[in-house]
């Protein structure tokens, strides 16, 4: 059973819902009445742009956080959100190159290393995803080491207590068709590897201040497993974190007694 040194951060990404305010309120006041009680876990929720106001002028028991952002401070750049905006806002994390913007957007390492430094320039966590394509690869290791490689480039020791890394097979994505979820043993495998790369980059002590989390179809169901033997610290939350009942469970499940 894995020894638990850091407290489990859970964190919500509520992509591209609800499709109201109203629902998004609602949504995240029955989760705030479920996780009022609970100081075993910290629980970051992210919603989509437009609700970060109306979230952050309520009184919350979770850490506020967005889904993406851009990598400059201001100016002509229609569309986009500054980390600083973010910060200005309530923002404690910001989520950067989630596979969805990768597939869909064609974000590369190189965007998404410089979103990235932009975000611990202004004082925001950034939640960084790492994972490899395919089920199964003689590469996912090589393919691990040069994702953190290119995105961690800018990142001195000092930085390093200040992210947080997602170790997110794109296979096992609930929202890809036919998704094989990922197996404990799955989860072990990669995040003991990029200790290890953590290890070599900044020395041991700082990679073992570093929360490495799970994103992959997790459930209330799985949660404890990824957490005691698949060495996460937490997980990133998706579909399941759109049922306030479902999402409450999960939290309670990753409190290791």
């Amino acid at each position: 059973m894995k020894t638990q040194n850091k407290k489990p951060l859970l964190i919500a990404n509520w992509k591209m819902n609800p499709p109201s305010a109203k629902e998004a309120l609602a949504l995240a006041k029955k989760v705030d009445q479920g996780i009022k009680n609970i100081s075993d876990v910290q629980v970051v929720l992210c919603p989509p742009f437009v609700y970060i106001p109306i979230f952050h002028a309520e009184k919350f028991n979770f850490l506020l956080g967005a889904q993406n952002c851009f990598w400059q401070k201001q100016g002509a750049f229609t569309g986009e959100i500054s980390p600083a905006m973010l910060k200005n806002l309530g923002c404690s994390h910001v989520i950067i190159g989630h596979s969805e913007r990768k597939n869909y957007l064609s974000e590369t390492y190189e965007v998404i290393r410089q979103k990235v430094k932009a975000s611990l320039d202004v004082g925001l966590i950034p939640v960084v995803c790492i994972g490899e394509k395919a089920q199964g690869s003689p590469n996912a290791k090589r393919e691990l080491e040069l994702q953190m490689q290119i995105l961690l480039a800018d990142i001195s020791r000092t930085q390093s207590s200040k992210i947080v890394l997602v170790y997110e097979p794109e296979w096992a994505i609930s929202s890809v068709k036919g998704v094989q979820a990922a197996t404990p043993q799955d989860c072990e495998a990669a995040i003991s590897f990029m200790k290890e790369v953590l290890a070599r980059k900044w020395g041991e002590a700082s990679a073992k201040g570093i929360h490495i989390l799970y994103g992959g179809s997790v459930r209330k169901e799985n949660i404890r497993e990824f957490i005691e033997k698949g060495g996460a610290d937490g997980a990133l939350v998706g579909a399941a974190s759109l049922n306030a009942q479902e999402f409450v469970s999960l939290v309670k499940e990753s409190i290791l007694g």
